[in-house]
């Protein structure tokens, strides 16, 4: 797989879908970020919006979503699923970037549970983020309150996350782990790939397994690049490779593995 010019469209509203997840099911997304580019403090090979053209430091928190706007936005969706209009299993905070960059995640995260708690059954709820800001206090008790925080951590060592997930703040692997653990929802979303043909190298893999056991998670999951990548050299890994390393993750580290391989038809 190389990179080329498809690439997914970028959210250009606060709710999108209901869209089909490999994990979730039925799942409205909530884009709390920039319609305009995307808004992440990783710059990841794989993404599949692609490169960080620029970074949070280089944007106004203004560009944002304002929170009238969100809540406006997430009051017409709940009325369409009172009226049974619209069917949806989770809503998930997502989007174009890191949702956690939204200067008011907090407030807003409050104000959509509180609004979901009217409904019933009520919808779960999910975020997909790196957790860089979990050592925020305000931002991990928010996370807290939501059913499932899929959290990004893959299969490299602090040198090498430089190189894949190529992050534009000051961070360390070790900290985001040991910020997961204090969580108590957690699932730990791996992306597997190959670079230059290689699935990943020993010391990469060793000290990945020490951060699962840091942030002894409710699960693991593991799942191919689907969508072109960001960077020429990342290839997608088979369902064969994938199902190996799962194998090797539960033998190692007694967690649960699950392993989601798609292609892109």
């Amino acid at each position: 797989m190389s990179a080329g010019s498809m690439k997914v469209e970028l959210r250009d509203g606060v709710i999108y879908g209901p869209v089909r997840s490999r994990r979730l099911g039925r799942s409205l997304g909530i884009n709390l970020l920039p319609a305009s580019a995307k808004f992440c403090n990783y710059d990841c090979v794989y993404c599949f919006f692609g490169p960080t053209s620029v970074s949070p430091k280089q944007r106004r928190d203004s560009s944002c979503p304002k929170m009238g706007d969100i809540r406006a936005a997430v009051d017409s969706v709940v009325q369409r699923v009172q009226r049974q209009e619209l069917k949806v299993d989770f809503f998930t905070f997502s989007g174009n970037g890191e949702p956690t960059l939204h200067p008011e995640f907090a407030g807003v995260t409050h104000y959509v549970l509180e609004k979901l708690s009217s409904l019933s059954p009520a919808p779960q709820t999910a975020i997909f983020t790196n957790g860089t800001l979990l050592g925020r206090t305000a931002i991990r008790r928010a996370i807290s309150r939501i059913d499932q925080a899929i959290v990004k951590i893959d299969i490299v060592d602090e040198v090498s996350f430089r190189t894949v997930n190529r992050p534009l703040v000051e961070t360390r692997l070790r900290d985001i782990a040991k910020a997961v653990a204090q969580l108590p929802n957690v699932r730990i979303q791996t992306a597997v790939m190959k670079r230059g043909g290689v699935l990943y190298e020993k010391a990469a893999w060793d000290y990945y397994c020490s951060l699962i056991k840091v942030a002894s998670p409710q699960e693991v999951q593991l799942y191919n690049v689907v969508y072109p990548p960001a960077e020429e050299g990342v290839e997608a890994a088979t369902i064969d490779e994938i199902k190996m390393l799962a194998k090797r993750l539960r033998g190692r580290l007694r967690v649960s593995v699950k392993v989601f391989h798609l292609t892109e038809s």
